[in-house]
């Protein structure tokens, strides 16, 4: 450890040097020689698509041309109608039978022979931290709006209805809007976004109200119109929005890695690297 920290000292200092020598001609070098696994750059997902061949997830032939009609309807209505995608009133009932709508639509429990009510589907798909949402009268939209509002749950997830890691689980959000409410579903990573747009669809079928977040993102992304960011190789891909300029709009993100690079370093755009300063 002694030693790798003597050696580390010692390149930290050179680098150092060769800065102070001339800053201009060191962020020259940089540029031309940085290796693509450290750099930040975009791609555009048909690409990858094209890139990977029969290995590809093509999302727009998994889900079908139907439903893609659909979810451009869906975000289309979103973007000229938001104010009036409400529900006046709301039960736990009526919140577990969306939830049922949104699992029946990806066949979850299409092997079960037990017949499950809405609530039982809930439970066993659910976050389980429901805050008691599963112990209130359930046809009551009093005692919803009560447990709603009572802050009793500080640290429950009961719109996780589909549980999975921070990035990886699928929630539908019941929010208070005035003296209505507004259901929201949100599910964006690549790994859950074809089991969130065949429930956005369902639920758009069954004309229930709601609002699909980051909905234009999804809907280019399971057309292929999207950016993958490429994130350096020291960086977990993941939350890395804040890497790319927000017109990108990238909400996906990868690493190089060590498979097709040659086509990936072609087809990607290379963001400029940020020049070194000296203050």
């Amino acid at each position: 450890m002694v030693r790798f920290l003597e050696s580390l000292l010692y390149r930290i200092k050179e680098e150092t040097r060769k800065i102070e020598k001339d800053v201009t001609m060191y962020n020259s070098d940089l540029e031309k020689n940085l290796s693509y696994q450290k750099m930040i750059g975009r791609l555009i997902r048909k690409k990858y698509w094209d890139i990977l061949g029969i290995e590809a997830v093509r999302l727009d032939e998994r889900l079908g041309e139907n439903r893609i009609q659909a979810m451009k309807t869906i975000v289309g209505k979103q973007q000229d109608h938001k104010e009036i995608l409400t529900i006046p009133e709301i039960s736990a009932y009526d919140f577990f039978r969306y939830c049922e709508i949104c699992y029946n639509a990806n066949g979850y429990f299409r092997e079960t022979r037990d017949k499950l009510s809405p609530r039982e589907k809930y439970n066993q798909m659910a976050d389980g931290r429901h805050g008691g949402l599963t112990e209130i009268e359930m046809h009551s939209k009093e005692d919803f709006r009560e447990w709603y509002n009572s802050g009793k749950n500080p640290g429950a997830h009961p719109w996780e209805i589909c549980r999975g890691g921070n990035s990886t689980h699928i929630s539908l959000m019941v929010v208070e809007s005035g003296d209505a409410w507004t259901l929201m579903l949100a599910g964006s990573s690549i790994a859950r976004v074809e089991e969130t747009v065949k429930m956005a669809v369902a639920l758009y079928e069954n004309n229930i109200p709601f609002i699909l977040h980051e909905g234009e993102a999804i809907l280019q992304m399971i057309t292929g119109n999207d950016y993958i960011g490429i994130v350096p190789d020291h960086t977990y891909p993941v939350y890395c929005h804040s890497l790319f300029p927000k017109e990108d709009k990238i909400i996906d993100f990868m690493n190089l890695g060590h498979e097709n690079t040659e086509a990936i370093i072609s087809n990607a755009y290379w963001y400029p690297l940020k020049p070194i300063l000296i203050t």
